[in-house]
């Protein structure tokens, strides 16, 4: 997000306690993260209810208005059912020669925000959890949110946004999006 902004998205296929309903369902739900964003953390939020019930289309229209949002790029990464690893589906903002530094592994920030749900690494340069930092910092990422892609309750996936300045919010505010 901009400064104390940040965008709360949904495509409603796994609404808190309710499961897929559809976008226009998830409306309430997005709007009650909101209330808390800014009651508890001091954060302001818009939500997006985004006509997109798969991946990929999802993935596009957060790419399309990435600019507004504020980041540098994003990736989705879902999990290969027969390897169990992680592949790159859909990337915005980011170099080819970024996307193509070789293996992702199953391992450290994305292993961790498997497991646990969303995580922040400040600074890609200084953590021990990022596989390639160096090539990080050559594209230009300082920060990185990563948040689980749950789709019919099952995770499937993750969502990283790059950022090319660090995030301001810890991650006990990120926790409200799950």
């Amino acid at each position: 997000g901009k400064g104390n902004l940040v965008g709360i998205v949904s495509n409603g296929t796994a609404i808190l306690g309710l499961g897929s309903l559809g976008h226009l369902a998830s409306k309430p739900v997005m709007e009650g993260k909101g209330l808390l964003f800014k009651r508890f953390a001091g954060i302001d939020c818009f939500d997006l209810e985004i006509d997109a019930p798969d991946p990929d289309s999802f993935v596009e229209t957060v790419a399309r208005i990435a600019d507004t949002l504020g980041v540098k790029g994003c990736a989705l990464f879902l999990i290969n059912r027969k390897t169990e690893e992680l592949e790159v589906a859909a990337s915005f903002g980011l170099s080819d020669t970024y996307i193509n530094k070789g293996p992702v592994k199953h391992m450290g920030a994305l292993k961790e925000s498997l497991e646990k749900g969303p995580l922040t690494i400040h600074n890609v340069a200084a953590d021990a959890r990022i596989q390639y930092p160096d090539e990080a910092v050559a594209e230009g990422i300082v920060s990185i949110l990563s948040v689980p892609v749950k789709m019919h309750g099952r995770v499937e996936g993750i969502i990283r946004i790059y950022s090319a300045e660090p995030w301001d919010f810890a991650l006990k505010d990120v926790n409200l999006l799950e």
